[in-house]
């Protein structure tokens, strides 16, 4: 009786199991996840990288999928020398990414801003078939807690989990919710409206910023205008294209010169930040340029100019008897300097003054504001640059 007892539990035991196991044993689809894209809207490269991190995160806690880890794309990114894993977002690259990571499918997400709502897209790629599979589109807020709130959607839709989305069925075997195919059909066809439009915008982008930077440069040129009109007109045009302008720099420098410091004692005007870098209303930002002192002569915008040696000495203060007379010494470094810390921080910067050195026009002097060196170096070496105007 016990034997008999057991076999007929063994038996339930088998088909109880038999089905999950057998379901286990399916592999699930291995799927890269590459970087949430902005469209239209200025999300920090930080607040982006976080929500790709989140969404492959959620992606593979649906337990639909298999997730690349993200540290192997970007790992795979930088061994073919890409300029950085965030920029792949194009179809080919990710596909041939996806491809040698021996992925099933790709998967490329947009945020999109259209009027005072974000749309969040999400689209798997599936490799084998060379077509796209599945497709999510959740409409919402631009908060970093809404897009977050969207993104959860995605993942519900793309996994076939989000029991609160109307037009759904469910799949009589499993018991799980599943889109109906008139639900599919509609957001198929929500998303192919919506990648019309983003298209035609952007066939159309480069001459509304051309034109619009063509009216704010008007503007904030013209000296009759005030000056707090002049710098909120470059603000708003800043505001309105923060990504891919090819005006950014021209108007950062703009703006720069509306903002520049004069130096107390004296009737030197110094642009706020060396040249490569944007003034942002508390600080400068970017990456300064480094060039060779003959291009730094002719790098400053019009009415300003590189510094004299002197200029510099006299800025930054303290300097030795070597300094002072005109050689080779030492000054207070900027941070130190009551006078340059006060426009210009703790600037730790290598800047060409317009200075040749006498006798040799194959040198000439630079300054630099972290060790205070007054010094001159071959004029063909790389260096950053500050612009002035006036006099001492």
């Amino acid at each position: 009786m016990r034997f008999s007892a057991i076999l007929v539990i063994a038996a339930l035991v088998l088909t109880v199991l038999t089905p999950s196991a057998a379901k286990a044993d399916e592999r699930k689809p291995i799927v890269v996840v590459f970087n949430v894209e902005a469209r239209g809207i200025n999300l920090e490269k930080d607040m982006l990288v976080r929500l790709s991190d989140y969404l492959a995160s959620r992606l593979a806690e649906s337990g639909e999928f298999m997730v690349v880890p993200r540290d192997q794309l970007k790992k795979r990114l930088i061994d073919q020398k890409a300029k950085s894993y965030k920029k792949c977002y194009d179809e080919k690259c990710q596909i041939e990414l996806g491809r040698e990571m021996a992925a099933d499918k790709t998967l490329a997400t947009q945020v999109i801003k259209l009027g005072s709502r974000c749309i969040v897209t999400s689209t798997l790629y599936d490799l084998k078939k060379a077509a796209t599979g599945r497709a999510a589109t959740v409409r919402g807020k631009c908060s970093e807690d809404e897009i977050v709130s969207s993104l959860d959607t995605v993942v519900d839709k793309l996994s076939g989990k989000n029991t609160s989305i109307s037009g759904k069925t469910t799949d009589g075997e499993s018991g799980k919710q599943t889109p109906s195919a008139t639900a599919q059909a509609q957001g198929n066809s929500d998303y192919a409206s919506l990648a019309r439009q983003m298209e035609e915008k952007e066939k159309n982008r480069p001459l509304e910023l051309k034109k619009a930077w063509e009216s704010a440069k008007g503007v904030a040129s013209n000296k009759e205008i005030d000056k707090k009109i002049r710098k909120a007109v470059l603000e708003k045009f800043l505001s309105d294209f923060p990504e891919d302008n090819e005006y950014k720099q021209e108007a950062g420098e703009l703006m720069a010169s509306l903002l520049d410091l004069k130096q107390p004692g004296t009737n030197l005007y110094w642009l706020r930040c060396p040249l490569g870098q944007t003034w942002n209303a508390s600080s400068c930002r970017g990456k300064s340029l480094s060039m060779t002192w003959a291009d730094a002569m002719k790098a400053c915008p019009a009415g300003y100019r590189l510094p004299t040696r002197q200029e510099f000495v006299n800025l930054l203060g303290g300097c030795d008897e070597g300094a002072r007379g005109g050689g080779i010494g030492r000054c207070e470094s900027c941070g130190r300097s009551a006078r340059c810390s006060s426009m210009f921080g703790k600037d730790t910067g290598f800047y060409w003054s317009s200075s040749s050195k006498e006798g040799d026009s194959s040198h000439a002097w630079y300054v630099g504001f972290d060790y205070s060196n007054v010094n001159y170096d071959w004029n063909t070496n790389l260096k950053s640059a500050r612009c002035v105007r006036g006099w001492p």
